[in-house]
């Protein structure tokens, strides 16, 4: 029987190693904040290579946060469409009823 544990690794190894690379860049930055009387050459060269991920996973949620957000928003004008159509049949319906009465 073969150990799968290091599969996942094998396979996103890029993904893993710039996940871990930034980790690291974070604990490194939280460590030294107290510290911190203003920017270092190596804060600010730590924050300047995360700087592109940091974009890039913000366009990414944010526009998968619009994806969901639009489709909960056209869900919810579904149901009131339907909801709208009813009440449009109830009243014609009404209204029908009192074109006959008036005759």
């Amino acid at each position: 029987m073969r150990i799968r544990t290091f599969s996942l690794f094998r396979r996103y190894t890029i993904s893993a190693f710039i996940i871990s690379l930034l980790l690291f860049a974070l604990v490194v930055m939280s460590l030294r904040v107290k510290q911190r009387t203003g920017v270092d050459f190596f804060d600010a060269l730590l924050m300047e290579l995360c700087s592109p991920f940091q974009r890039a996973s913000t366009f990414l949620i944010k526009s998968v946060r619009g994806v969901f957000e639009g489709y909960i928003f056209l869900v919810h004008l579904q149901k009131e469409n339907v909801m709208l159509k009813q009440k449009i049949s109830e009243l014609e319906k009404e209204n029908h009823q009192t074109k006959e009465m008036a005759f």
